[in-house]
């Protein structure tokens, strides 16, 4: 995750942001996302991660972060 400029930036901290709302709630259920506001960014920006990484789109250090991040909620 060392890509430079503000897109880098802001990628990280939505990572860092998912990343910790799963651990203290669990991956966000339709339920979840439908009520809370924080739920369904995390939901929907993991959503579009994991698109992109499936067209491989995303850089190989961050198609890794989000898959293990995607298989900790298993």
């Amino acid at each position: 995750m060392s890509r430079t400029g503000s897109e880098g930036l802001h990628w990280e901290r939505r990572f860092e942001t998912s990343k910790a709302y799963i651990a203290e709630h669990g991956f966000p259920t339709t339920a979840d996302a439908r009520i809370n506001p924080d739920a369904r960014s995390v939901r929907e920006w993991v959503g579009r991660q994991n698109r992109a990484r499936k067209l491989g789109k995303l850089s190989q250090q961050r198609s890794q972060v989000i898959a293990e991040l995607i298989d900790q909620t298993r």
